[in-house]
């Protein structure tokens, strides 16, 4: 039995655009109110006003999270090479995102490279 040549899927690019999007803004945000805050406190000397800028971290989290499950949501609905429906489920082996189509089977490996401890996706050239 010989092995045949998968076809890569590239996804790299959706990725990276999934995770990047309005993160720019939301990290100026959240900068910009806590330190308003750290500033208020100081002035003020009130403490608890400086506690709110650690409340804020949740905003943080929760501007981080969605885009996260977003990103997962996408690589879920990538067709399948093989039978054309959404594949429906990955797996990461040797840091190459690998798409498993629940229809027919099929493991495609994609251009798509996470780092052990996650992080932004970056392209596979080999």
């Amino acid at each position: 039995m010989t092995p045949t040549a998968k076809t890569v899927v590239s996804c790299t690019d959706d990725q990276r655009s999934i995770l990047l999007d309005g993160l720019r803004s939301l990290i100026i945000w959240f900068l910009a109110i806590n330190a308003a805050l750290w500033l208020l406190g100081g002035i003020f000397h009130l403490p608890w006003i400086q506690a709110i800028g650690i409340g804020i971290l949740a905003m943080a989290v929760f501007g981080v999270l969605p885009r996260i499950l977003r990103a997962n949501r996408n690589l879920l609905r990538i067709p399948c090479p093989a039978c054309g429906q959404p594949v429906g489920d990955h797996f990461t082996e040797n840091s190459r995102i690998h798409l498993r189509c629940r229809h027919c089977g099929e493991v495609s490996p994609t251009d798509c490279g996470v780092a052990v401890c996650g992080g932004m996706p970056y392209k596979i050239t080999w």
